[in-house]
């Protein structure tokens, strides 16, 4: 049995990565937005997806977060200073071809956590909703919640340690569980 490790063998370098942004969506309680993955049991993300031809980045994260959460951000209190990137592995579940993998700008978005959270009513009509479910955690609980081993994705362990990188840049990880992430703007 392989490693997860071993299953990451790099695609072709030739390949480009997708250009993404990554939604850190945060409440007034310091909370973030986490959603089950539809079609796996037990694998949670943070909004996510590609930035469109002759979008901005902020304009891709908030359309991102209202069409995978019907949630409308209210302004963004953080930009991370660098991509984040994980390869997709070189065998198994068909992952998006012609991409060696995903790298992402990641936004801190303040939402407002009495809105409604749908969601399914802005997906565009030829995709698939992104997520089954979703819950309110603290950065430490989606980091924990990004990796299943049981999943059988092994694209969760490092979307996990992506996490962890980028809550350690925002600063949501040096405090105890009982402070709340400093949501202010910078």
């Amino acid at each position: 049995m392989s490693t997860i490790f071993e299953q990451f063998k790099r695609r072709s370098s030739e390949l480009p990565y997708r250009n993404g942004v990554g939604v850190v969506a945060i409440n007034s309680e310091g909370k973030v937005f986490v959603g089950e993955t539809r079609g796996f049991i037990d694998i949670w993300k943070m909004p996510q997806g590609g930035v469109e031809q002759g979008e901005n980045l902020e304009d891709a994260g908030y359309r991102e977060l209202f069409e995978e959460t019907d949630l409308i951000g209210e302004e963004i209190l953080k930009t991370s200073q660098k991509d984040y990137s994980y390869d997709f592995p070189a065998t198994g579940r068909n992952y998006m071809p012609g991409f060696q993998g995903q790298k992402f700008t990641w936004l801190m978005i303040r939402v407002d956590e009495t809105d409604e959270v749908n969601l399914i009513s802005n997906t565009p009509i030829n995709e698939d909703i992104e997520f089954s479910k979703h819950k309110w955690v603290s950065p430490q609980e989606a980091i924990e919640l990004a990796h299943n081993e049981y999943s059988g994705d092994p694209v969760t362990y490092q979307r996990q340690q992506m996490y962890k990188q980028v809550f350690a840049e925002f600063g949501c990880l040096d405090m105890n569980q009982s402070q709340k992430p400093e949501i202010s703007a910078p």
